[in-house]
């Protein structure tokens, strides 16, 4: 056999022998190369748990930023707590406030009606309506706690019920000027004196205006006019003329209710103004111009 036959025939043999199964071998192995790794299987440990802080053998250390952290929690939550503590007390704080203006208000309207009640009260002397001089006008009085002899109870319960017949009186007005305080607004001279005239603080002034009207008596020219009562003529000319007296009180209250002073304006001269133009020689004579 030629050397050369048997060259070409074992390359042949092999082609034949290799050329299917080599396909495939080279295939799997070109899809082996390209697909990926497996993944490695996850192993589980075991006997392995949490140790709580307590329980450690070595304290559990903090980083200092965590430290930090923790501090200013601590802070933010005292400052939450004081201020929700201070919120409280201003509540409370505006509660009582309120509660005391209230108590107050009530109080400055009971004691501004007492006050306006005896005034009126007072005045009530100016008109044949009035009270008269009995043992009710002790009581009165010493209800109205005035101690002085002159003013305006001088004025209403004896002048006025004497000197005048046919009396009437009509109220203009009535009101409460101020009240005294401790912290008075006004000048400091003008609230010290008025805090005086009322005895201390938590007084009241009361001012009331009217027009007293009534015919003239002896006594009215006797208190008045006492030159002329050597002249029994213009005496008995002059009583039962009309006359029209506009009339101003100043009543001081103390705390309790009492009058502490009194002032009482009368304006004569308008109130002869009447005889002034009807009677000029009898006014004349009354002001003592003769």
């Amino acid at each position: 056999m030629k050397i050369s036959d048997l060259l070409c025939s074992s390359v042949e043999v092999e082609d034949k022998e290799e050329s299917p199964s080599n396909q495939e071998s080279q295939v799997h192995s070109l899809t082996l190369k390209t697909s990926r790794p497996p993944r490695p299987q996850k192993t589980k440990l075991s006997g392995m748990t949490v140790i709580p802080d307590n329980q450690r053998k070595r304290p559990y250390r903090m980083t200092p930023a965590t430290r930090a952290y923790e501090d200013y929690e601590s802070r933010v939550f005292n400052l939450t707590l004081d201020n929700n503590q201070l919120r409280q007390q201003v509540q409370y704080l505006l509660e009582c406030r309120d509660l005391h203006l209230t108590r107050l208000f009530v109080y400055r309207q009971q004691f501004e009606g007492d006050v306006l009640r005896m005034a009126k009260t007072l005045v009530n002397g100016f008109s044949d309506r009035g009270p008269g001089l009995t043992s009710n006008a002790s009581s009165r009085q010493q209800m109205i706690g005035s101690k002085s002899n002159e003013g305006v109870r001088n004025l209403v319960l004896e002048r006025g019920k004497h000197i005048f017949s046919h009396r009437s009186w009509t109220t203009t007005s009535i009101q409460m000027v101020c009240f005294v305080e401790d912290n008075e607004d006004k000048v400091a001279a003008e609230g010290a004196e008025i805090r005086r005239l009322c005895g201390g603080s938590n007084g009241c002034v009361v001012e009331v205006i009217g027009i007293s009207t009534g015919r003239i008596k002896r006594e009215m020219l006797a208190a008045f006019y006492p030159h002329v009562l050597h002249d029994e003529a213009f005496v008995a000319r002059m009583i039962g003329f009309v006359v029209t007296c506009p009339v101003r009180l100043i009543l001081y209250f103390d705390s309790n209710r009492h009058m502490t002073h009194q002032v009482a304006q009368v304006d004569v001269l308008a109130s002869m103004e009447p005889l002034h133009q009807t009677r000029p020689r009898d006014f004349d004579q009354l002001m003592n111009r003769r």
